[in-house]
């Protein structure tokens, strides 16, 4: 067997050796007592727990973003399809109503039974006519889609809209 000099160094039992320390109460300071491990432990599982809810909020704002930007393209579309199909005094573009669903002929996006990543869309748009004066007219479309959003405390009422101008009319 090797056996290794050592100069001037000692460990701490062989410190405690020398001295004749080597009773209970030298140990105790050697490990962690029971308060130690109790306090450690609440931190840790502080830590766990905030990161959880971090986690869990960030699945929930992905999951609304997706949703607002599916009711955003439908918007888009179905605007589009109204501002392609009709002209200004068509039937589909009557004002003092609210029209909640789409006349048949023209083409627009549907969900697939209604629902789009386990939402329900209802979609709906209004006609306003503005009189300019000096018998210009023109027709504001409104599209509007509202959805009901899970959150933490239950449902919570979304909506998007868009709006354009459907056309000019002039009176002469």
């Amino acid at each position: 067997m090797t056996q290794f000099l050592r100069i001037g160094v000692k460990s701490e039992m062989d410190a405690r050796i020398e001295n004749g320390t080597t009773d209970m109460a030298s140990r105790r300071n050697s490990g962690m007592t029971l308060i130690e491990v109790v306090v450690s432990t609440m931190l840790l599982s502080m830590v766990v727990g905030g990161a959880m809810a971090g986690l869990l909020q960030a699945r929930y704002l992905g999951r609304a973003a997706s949703h607002r930007v599916h009711a955003l393209q439908m918007c888009r579309s179905n605007v589009e399809a109204l501002r392609s199909s009709y002209g200004y005094a068509d039937p589909a573009l009557d004002t003092g109503y609210t029209h909640t669903n789409m006349p048949s002929d023209v083409p627009y996006i549907v969900s697939v039974g209604g629902k789009i990543l386990n939402v329900n869309y209802t979609s709906s748009y209004t006609v306003v006519e503005t009189d300019l004066g000096l018998g210009a007219k023109y027709k504001t479309v409104v599209y509007r889609v509202v959805w009901d959003e899970r959150n933490l405390g239950g449902y919570v009422s979304q909506q998007a809209e868009m709006s354009t101008v459907i056309a000019l009319g002039m009176d002469r």
